[in-house]
């Protein structure tokens, strides 16, 4: 989000590709372009490919590894409110991450629930947000 503030890029010219200024000649070599896609977390050309679906993260599974869901979530809801990712799907997250109510050991399940409430009290004049955040939980299960 922020490498697209940066160049203030919209949703739909943003590569959604994390690391990619940082592979060295060798992993390029194998084809390997990124080290996540928020896109397509489970992409071949990922380094660190990702679940998509929520029923495919185990308990104790890495945290790194587990953000597939979160990650194409966050581009799910993006996409299809268009414009800014971090205006105004970027403030849902943020607000879940960060404001009243959030908890360190929050669950997916409860960040899930918790980004839908954001989206339809800080945004109540605009259904569409609400929509948006929705649409991608339930693109990846929750």
């Amino acid at each position: 989000m922020f490498r697209q503030w940066q160049k203030g890029e919209t949703v739909d010219k943003a590569d959604w590709l994390i690391g990619h200024d940082i592979m060295g000649p060798t992993a390029k070599a194998r084809g390997l372009t990124c080290l996540r896609d928020m896109a397509h977390p489970d992409a071949k050309h990922c380094l660190a490919p990702q679940p998509t679906q929520y029923s495919q993260v185990t308990p104790g599974m890495d945290p790194h590894f587990s953000s597939g869901p979160p990650n194409l979530a966050f581009y799910t809801a993006c996409m299809e409110y268009g414009g800014h990712s971090w205006d105004p799907i970027g403030k849902v997250w943020y607000e879940v991450l960060t404001g009243s109510g959030a908890m360190p050991n929050m669950t997916m399940k409860q960040y899930a629930s918790r980004g839908r409430q954001v989206a339809q009290t800080k945004f109540s004049g605009t259904p569409k947000v609400f929509a948006a955040v929705d649409k991608g939980w339930k693109h990846v299960g929750l």
